[in-house]
């Protein structure tokens, strides 16, 4: 049986454009009853015996219990909060508009290079007004939970951003 509080650390390492990323596996999630059972019986079901050297039998158990793992508790996902994300959607659209300036700009069509400073301006002064925004309305956050002495909620505030 496999407890939460075993701290083991399952990485995968995965190369792309020459740097070595690490994805880890989220074992928070194994103190949930049914997903620390759920891993225990796949891997009862997957392990079986190999014959064969020791490194080979390693290398196999190996595999198979990053394979499962990864499959039943998935790896960790960013935590941090992020003023984009709130915003996606208008910033994408304003994305849009100034992509497709910059291929008329491309294509050599009147009026395009004020069409296009137009729309970089647009998207760059609504980016900061967001921004700017995002960053007030997390300070507002943190600055209440410091005068009520929510100190439990300040840290947590403070770790996503």
């Amino acid at each position: 049986m496999i407890r939460s509080t075993t701290r083991l650390k399952f990485c995968k390492q995965i190369k792309k454009k020459g740097k070595q990323l690490v994805r880890t596996l989220d074992i928070s999630k194994l103190k949930d009853d049914h997903t620390r059972e759920e891993l225990e019986a796949t891997l009862n079901e997957k392990l079986t015996q190999n014959a064969g050297s020791v490194e080979e039998k390693w290398s196999s158990f190996r595999g198979t219990v990053y394979q499962v793992s990864s499959e039943v508790i998935g790896s960790v996902t960013r935590k941090h909060e992020d003023w984009f994300d709130e915003n996606s959607s208008e910033l994408k659209t304003l994305i849009e508009n100034r992509n497709k300036a910059r291929v008329d700009n491309l294509n050599r069509n009147t009026n395009t290079k004020a069409k296009l400073r137009h729309h970089n301006r647009v998207l760059q002064k609504r980016c900061r007004e967001l921004k700017n925004q995002w960053w007030l309305n997390k300070a507002a956050e943190l600055q209440i939970l410091a005068d009520t002495n929510n100190v439990k909620g300040f840290y947590q505030s403070m770790k996503a951003v």
